[in-house]
C-alpha cells in the first residue's frame, strides 16, 4: 500500500512539474516588439550620416518625413516600391531616405530616381545608388545627391531589395496628395526592379504610399524649368491632385 501511495505522489509531482511549465510556456507575450523572451525587439539601425546643415548663410536643406505614422506592412516582399512626387518649385534633390526593416543578413538595396515630363510619359532614370543595409529597423539612405528637381515634372523615388524586407505602408489614401518643401506626393506603385531605364505608370495607386524621408534644398530656376510645365494641368483635370493643404508632418506598393 505504501509503495501505491509512493507512486501516486511521484505521479503527481511530475504531472505539476508538467503543468508549471506550460504555464510558464503561455505566460510569454505573443508579440516580439514588447517581450523579447522569444523574439527580441527589432534592432535600431545607425543614424543617417549626412543631415541638413546651415553652412554660414548658405541654403538649408529641407526635410520632408512622408509618413511617420505608417505601419510596418503585414507582409515582408522583395517588390520594389517608389512613391510619386509632383515637383512645384525649383529644387535640388540632396538625398533620398526610406524607412524599413531587414530580418535576413546580407541585404543589399539598390535606391532610385526617375523622372516623368508629364502624366503620359513614362518614368526615365536618373539615377541609383546600391547600399548594403545591417539586419535592423531604420532609415536606408541614398547618401549626397545633386538632382535639380522641375516644377511641373513628376519624380519616382524608391527601392528595390535583393531578398525580403518589410516596408512600412500608409494605406490612408484620404491624405493624399501631401505638400512638401519642394512639391507634393501624389502616391506610389510597384515594381520588380526601380534601377531599369524606364518605369510607367502601370499599378500607380493614389491610396497608399511608402514612408520616406526626402532632403532638399530650393535653387534658382533656369532654363529647363519650364519643360513639363503641363504636368500640374494633367493633374489638376485627372484626380484632384492639383492642389491640398494637407500636413505631411501629421500623417504619416505586384511586381512591375
Amino acid at each position: 500500500m505504501n509503495r501505491f501511495l509512493h507512486i501516486g505522489c511521484l505521479a503527481a509531482a511530475i504531472f505539476a512539474a508538467a503543468a508549471g511549465c506550460k504555464k510558464s510556456t503561455a505566460g510569454t507575450t505573443a508579440d516580439g516588439a514588447t517581450d523579447g523572451s522569444d523574439e527580441p525587439m527589432a534592432v535600431l539601425c545607425p543614424p543617417v550620416d549626412g543631415g541638413p546643415e546651415d553652412d554660414d548663410g548658405g541654403t538649408v536643406a529641407g526635410v520632408d518625413d512622408f509618413g511617420p505614422n505608417a505601419p510596418a506592412a503585414k507582409a515582408s516582399s522583395s517588390l520594389g516600391r517608389v512613391n510619386i512626387f509632383e515637383v512645384t518649385s525649383p529644387s535640388l534633390l540632396e538625398r533620398v531616405d526610406i524607412y524599413m526593416r531587414a530580418d535576413l543578413p546580407r541585404t543589399r538595396l539598390t535606391i532610385a530616381v526617375q523622372e516623368a515630363t508629364s502624366r503620359t510619359a513614362a518614368f526615365t532614370k536618373l539615377t541609383d545608388v546600391q547600399i548594403d543595409f545591417g539586419v535592423c529597423e531604420g532609415w536606408a539612405s541614398s547618401g549626397p545627391l545633386a538632382i535639380p528637381l522641375r516644377p511641373g515634372r513628376f519624380y519616382a523615388m524608391g527601392f528595390d531589395p535583393n531578398q525580403v524586407v518589410t516596408p512600412f505602408v500608409s494605406t490612408d489614401g484620404d491624405s493624399l496628395p501631401i505638400d512638401g518643401m519642394f512639391g507634393r506626393l501624389i502616391g506610389s506603385r510597384t515594381a520588380t526592379s526601380v534601377s531599369v531605364p524606364s518605369l510607367t505608370w502601370e499599378k500607380f495607386l493614389d491610396k497608399e504610399y511608402n514612408r520616406q524621408r526626402i532632403v532638399t534644398s530650393p535653387r534658382a530656376a533656369d532654363a529647363l524649368d519650364g519643360v513639363g510645365a503641363d504636368a500640374g494641368a494633367d493633374g489638376a483635370a485627372g484626380d484632384g491632385t492639383g492642389a491640398s493643404d494637407a500636413n505631411h508632418d501629421a500623417t504619416d506598393a505586384g511586381k512591375g
